[in-house]
Parts: C-alpha cells; sequence; structure tokens
C-alpha cells in the first residue's frame, strides 16, 4: 500500500470522544459557578437592603415608626411589587421602594411583636427575600435574609 496521510474515521471518532470527555466537565463547572454568583448576588443584595430597613426601622420616627396593633398583639408590613405576595398584611410605605431601590421579585416583611420583659420595646424582624408565586398561588421564597432587633416604642 501506498503510504497515506491523514486521519481515518475511527481515529477522527476517537479524537472527538475524548474532546467531548475533557470539554463537558469544563462546561458543568462554568455554568454552576455562573449560578452560584447570581445567588450569592442576590443574597448579597438582600442583605443590604435588611440592614438597611433595620437602621431605618431603628430610628423609629416619621415615615419609618411601625408599632403592634392597638390591642397588643402583633403586627406585620409587608411591601412586594410582586401581585398578590403581600394580600392580607399591613402595608409598607412605598418609601421604602423609592429609598431602597426594592426589584422586582424581592419582599420586605417586617414583624412587630411585644418584648414580654419591657413593656415600652417592640421586637422588630425584618425578612427580605426574592419571591415569586408558583402556579396554585404559593409564595415560594429565596436568598432569604432575617434580623430581630428590639426598638422603643
Amino acid at each position: 500500500m501506498k503510504d497515506e496521510r491523514g486521519l481515518t474515521l475511527v481515529e477522527l471518532l476517537v479524537a472527538i470522544v475524548i474532546l467531548g470527555m475533557v470539554l463537558i466537565p469544563l462546561l458543568t463547572i462554568m455554568t454552576g459557578t455562573t449560578v452560584r454568583t447570581v445567588a450569592n448576588e442576590k443574597g448579597a443584595t438582600n442583605l443590604y437592603i435588611a440592614q438597611e430597613v433595620m437602621e431605618k426601622i431603628r430610628m423609629n420616627h416619621g415615615i419609618y415608626k411601625v408599632d403592634r396593633d392597638s390591642d397588643g398583639s402583633e403586627r406585620t408590613y409587608c411591601f412586594s411589587k410582586v401581585t398578590g405576595i403581600c394580600d392580607g398584611y399591613q402595608s409598607l410605605r412605598s418609601d421604602f421602594e423609592h429609598e431602597l431601590m426594592i426589584e422586582n421579585d424581592q419582599m420586605i416583611e417586617l414583624t412587630v411583636s411585644k418584648v414580654i420583659d419591657h413593656p415600652s420595646f417592640n421586637q422588630v424582624e425584618v425578612l427580605v427575600a426574592n419571591v415569586r408565586l408558583d402556579d396554585e398561588g404559593v409564595v415560594k421564597k429565596k436568598n432569604g435574609i432575617e434580623f430581630v432587633t428590639a426598638v422603643k416604642r
């Protein structure tokens, strides 16, 4: 036979398989890293907003004053741009949205209750999370950050 140069079909298939075995894990790692980076970014944003809300509530005056119900029971405030998330809750003032630049999929939930040992203080819990309603109308929360503090009434 002549000395022919070139690749046979078998050699080409083996090269493609080896290339695929190297590239697929690399692409999987890159995709997973991207997903984790986006989740971490949302968590960091929620942390920032939760800290800002807590600081504003701790000022405890003007538009940021929150209190429990007149009978002393707890009151829950809520703000979200997602329709139906805050149904049945006391609405937070829209000033929070403008000052904190709340994104379309975020929610802020504040629960104000009595501090048992100190009736002149309120316990305030702040939850900031990314939310969505599933097909059955159930609220799904991700990347939630929650802070608790006591605020003088």
